[in-house]
């Protein structure tokens, strides 16, 4: 998995990359560490069971991602400035891919101003 997050590639390796599909959803999350601060995408996906494009929203089936740096936390989930989707490619019993973007809005930890996540990519095996 790897997205740029406000203007900066950052990149997961395979082995901090974690998957499940659990009854009509998906949990896809990724940290990294870089220096003593940990770098987390985790996106929470209600209603999703096939390949297509899942905006990230508040209403219910709810979609949304976390993003975690600094110590602080953003949110995307369809609110105000916090906008994006997700598009699966490949959905299959062994594998999830495909591409994400968003804007997320500061949800606490002494998070400041919006985070733009482009390009982001992910080709992950699932682990049930």
């Amino acid at each position: 998995m790897q997205a740029t997050v406000d203007g900066s590639v950052w990149r997961f390796t395979t082995a901090n990359v974690a998957t499940a599909v659990i009854g009509g959803g998906v949990s896809l999350g990724a940290q990294r560490l870089v220096g003593s601060n940990i770098d987390a995408l985790n996106f929470v996906l209600s209603g999703v069971t096939a390949t297509g494009t899942y905006a990230l929203t508040t209403t219910p089936p709810s979609r949304f991602v976390n993003l975690q740096t600094g110590g602080g936390s953003w949110v995307g989930n369809g609110a105000g400035a916090a906008t994006g989707s997700i598009t699966f490619t490949t959905f299959s019993s062994a594998r999830l891919a495909g591409i994400f973007s968003f804007t997320a809005t500061p949800l606490g930890g002494g998070a400041t101003g919006n985070k733009v996540v482009t390009a982001g990519t992910f080709d992950v095996a699932i682990a049930n």
